[in-house]
């Protein structure tokens, strides 16, 4: 499968780039990833758990961090792995669902993660997992925090008391926690050259829907394409044992320089170039900037 591809140079510009005709077209959804994950998915499409990374890696790191009743010092490390791709339950890890959106700017701020969102967050959690064991002041607080919370939570079951009390014993012991830096440390290097000269993709996918979950089908599918940025809706994922085949790719959008995040704020007009000249653009570029700086609001 050789789909189209259209580049995008500058990491500002969020204007639509393909035609109207894909924009309006109410089966088409996107999908935010990395060119280093192209060949494959061009390959093979979003076959049922076709995952870029191995799913016992992501739950050893978690329980690294439950261990030590550590949540990392981001919103963008430990909480992705656990609630995104492990799931809160552990529901994701026999069978991992393929994610869409059905916003082309929404794929374009998650594809601004090196080598994708699961694996930038491996990295950050092994970098946070290591600041946190080498810095005794951050041991420390950490330490303070966990026997505050447990001397509150008396009355909890004995079962959770034991948490805390596992967790406190585990960061008095050097030998524990110098096998966490050398297990999360092989992850790094396993995955880190992922993330080395790669720029980020979205696909434009022309997808049927029944071949996603009906809560979520139903809401995207009726929600008109101009008003799917302003919708609840985040992600659409795919029913167990569908594959997506790659015939299914209508376009790919690579950004060799990079993506910096932007949405639209409620009411504003989205940067489509039939209704919106690029001076324009830049104008809600730098708008949006000027409030949320380089993060997704």
């Amino acid at each position: 499968m050789n789909p189209r591809i259209i580049r995008v140079e500058s990491p500002k510009d969020i204007l639509y780039p393909c035609e109207r005709k894909l924009f309006e077209d109410p089966r088409v959804v996107y999908h935010g990833t990395s060119n280093v994950h192209a060949s494959a998915i061009e390959r093979d499409g979003w076959a049922p758990n076709a995952l870029p990374y191995d799913m016992p890696d992501i739950e050893a790191i978690c329980r690294i961090y439950e261990s030590l009743k550590f949540d990392g010092f981001s919103v963008d490390g430990y909480a992705v792995l656990r609630t995104f791709t492990l799931g809160t339950d552990g529901h994701y890890s026999k069978y991992k669902p393929a994610s869409f959106s059905g916003s082309y700017w929404r794929s374009r701020n998650y594809a601004s993660q090196p080598a994708g969102e699961t694996i930038a967050s491996i990295i950050r959690t092994v970098d946070e997992i290591e600041r946190l064991v080498k810095d005794d002041e951050l041991l420390k607080e950490h330490r303070n925090k966990l026997q505050s919370d447990l001397d509150r939570r008396r009355h909890y079951p004995a079962y959770l008391l034991a948490e805390y009390k596992d967790a406190l014993d585990s960061l008095d012991e050097p030998r524990f926690l110098n096998q966490c830096l050398k297990k999360v440390r092989e992850l790094k290097r396993k995955y880190e050259a992922l993330a080395i000269r790669r720029w980020p993709v979205v696909y434009a996918v022309s997808v049927e829907p029944q071949w996603f979950e009906k809560a979520d089908s139903t809401e995207w599918y009726d929600t008109p394409p101009v008003n799917r940025e302003r919708s609840t809706l985040i992600e659409i994922i795919s029913r167990p044992g569908v594959h997506i085949l790659s015939d299914a790719i209508v376009a790919r959008i690579d950004f060799p320089n990079g993506v910096a995040p932007w949405l639209p704020f409620y009411g504003e007009v989205l940067p489509l170039p039939w209704l919106t000249t690029h001076d324009q653009a830049k104008e809600m570029w730098d708008k949006y900037h000027k409030v949320f700086g380089g993060r997704e609001g």
